[in-house]
């Protein structure tokens, strides 16, 4: 018997090809750009030193959280992956999993579903590269990844209510809540949707039986929430109005990662308008309505949702991308014609190549500094506690919004902390402001709160920091201070002060305690060691 040929098979070898170049672009440079990426390796080495009991200058300042935290995986991964190779390259790695396992993960979903939509995989990887990866956030991005499969598992094996199935289920969950609590609040919400849109198929009875199974399954892990969100919380500021939300939903804004980007930004939604108004005219389709209900459901939790989620991580940066994945798959379940889907891979091809080539002068401007930081500050020796700051912006196009670019380098310091034994940061914010990760600072030695003027992390995060160096604590070993001349004093007033006076009022705490013990010839780069 002839065996019956397999559909696209061009596809696995186009994503192979995409995912080929996208880490050809990561593993040529040394440094991958990200704005939070060196604070995770400044904390997966503070967590293994920690643990092991080797520094009493880290015990003094940090401890471990005492629950169960999301945002825990990126951790596990970078751990051990430090004990082989440097800090960079091991970020390197942990991005690495999510530009190939994403794609993939995408291709098996659509081709269980539809094996004829296969080629919708394509143009899902335009959203590998997106402003969530160029920021740091690893943990949601792997989480993402790992939702799908759980999803596809889940899709696939509904209907068979067995003790494996439920165990099965059971680490599914749990997964999801340590890779990040979106991906398990996500994928809570997609089984309440995919049982909920089939109740009139199933029957009540057998609705209420796949609900309880899937319950039982989650109740650890509701059990580890309970106890997270019992935590203290930081403060949490800001909001959104309704059609700035709906403004968020059709502008994909979070996928620009430089400002020629924003054409892709169009291409992608002007392309879901008019994929929206196609599916309208098809009538074949697979059984597979869900989908669309849950498209509809991530969208209508984003534009009516709170604004903030999960203790100050914002709930449209990351909806987005599950929207447009889920909308993707949704579109596979229709059966589509061989010249659709060869347009549709046709024009994202060069989409794909242009974004590549977009963020190449990022990865060039970045490796620049960092390297030069990393090398003017190798002076630092081990068992030291530091200081780093800002004292003018690095900018950078991750984002036509100039908020973001602004604080593209202001974790620099976690390459030294990274390579280093024993070195404690005061400086780095977010461990004070957030209790989504491993460890935390102490109550008594907190930096947000007895080290910054404003006892929050905007006195430490705004540039320069504003700090109150007599009171705190424990005093810095050294200061770390970087800029760039082309941008001192050029941005406005901030908490009353313009840029020369809030710079006035650092250097004075600085001078006052400290004396210079280097300042670099080129950009601003300048240690200070205490009189």
């Amino acid at each position: 018997m002839q065996a019956k040929p397999q559909p696209h098979r061009y596809v696995p070898v186009a994503l192979f090809l995409i995912i080929a170049a996208n880490l050809a672009e990561i593993w040529s440079f040394h440094y991958f750009p990200s704005a939070d990426g060196p604070s995770h390796l400044e904390m997966a080495a503070t967590i293994s030193q920690l643990w092991r009991g080797l520094c009493p200058n880290l015990n003094s300042l940090y401890h471990f959280t005492h629950a169960v935290t999301p945002n825990w995986v990126t951790y596990f991964l970078l751990i051990p992956l430090m004990h082989f190779f440097t800090g960079a390259v091991a970020e390197k790695i942990v991005v690495s999993l999510y530009v190939i396992f994403l794609p993939l993960a995408v291709y098996k979903f659509i081709k269980t579903t539809n094996p004829t939509s296969a080629p919708l995989a394509i143009p899902a990887c335009l959203l590998l590269s997106n402003y969530l990866l160029y920021s740091g956030s690893y943990s949601f991005l792997l989480s993402l990844v790992f939702y799908i499969y759980s999803l596809h598992w889940f899709i696939h094996n509904r209907e068979n209510l067995s003790t494996k199935n439920c165990f099965i289920l059971l680490f599914l969950f749990t997964a999801n809540y340590l890779f990040h609590l979106c991906g398990f609040v996500f994928f809570a919400i997609s089984i309440f949707v995919i049982l909920t849109s089939e109740i009139k198929a199933t029957g009540f009875r057998t609705y209420v039986k796949r609900g309880l199974f899937s319950f039982l399954a989650a109740c650890p892990s509701l059990a580890a929430l309970a106890q997270y969100m019992s935590l203290p919380k930081p403060p949490i500021s800001g909001d959104a109005s309704f059609i700035e939300r709906v403004i968020y939903t059709l502008f994909p804004t979070t996928f620009i990662t430089s400002n020629a980007d924003i054409y892709l930004m169009y291409f992608i939604t002007i392309s879901l308008a008019l994929l929206l108004f196609y599916i309208c005219t098809l009538k074949q389709r697979t059984n597979s309505k869900f989908l669309g209900w849950l498209a509809l459901t991530f969208t209508l939790l984003l534009l009516f949702g709170p604004f903030y989620f999960a203790g100050g991580w914002l709930v449209e940066t990351r909806l987005q991308l599950y929207i447009l994945l889920i909308f993707i798959f949704w579109l596979a379940a229709f059966n589509h014609s061989k010249l659709f889907l060869r347009i549709i891979v046709c024009a994202s091809l060069p989409a794909l190549l242009v974004q590549i080539w977009l963020t190449i002068p990022i990865f060039t401007k970045y490796n620049r500094i960092a390297a030069e930081y990393v090398v003017e500050n190798s002076r630092i020796p081990n068992n030291s506690t530091i200081f780093a700051a800002d004292i003018s912006p690095f900018t950078i196009d991750y984002a036509s919004n100039e908020t973001n670019t602004r604080y593209s380098y202001s974790h620099l310091a976690g390459y030294l902390v990274a390579n280093k034994t024993c070195v404690a940061e005061i400086s780095n914010y977010h461990l004070g402001e957030q209790n989504s990760f491993p460890i935390t600072y102490r109550d008594a030695t907190n930096p947000n709160m007895h080290l910054g003027q404003f006892r929050t992390n905007y006195g430490l995060q705004i540039i320069p920091p504003q700090i109150n160096l007599d009171t705190y604590p424990i005093k810095p070993d050294y200061i770390l201070i970087k800029g760039s001349r082309e941008n001192l004093f050029k941005y406005p007033a901030a908490y009353g002060l313009d840029e020369q006076g809030l710079y006035n009022n650092f250097m004075q705490q600085i001078t006052r305690n400290y004396r210079l013990e280097y300042e670099s010839p080129d950009l601003i780069y300048k240690i200070y060691r205490p009189k």
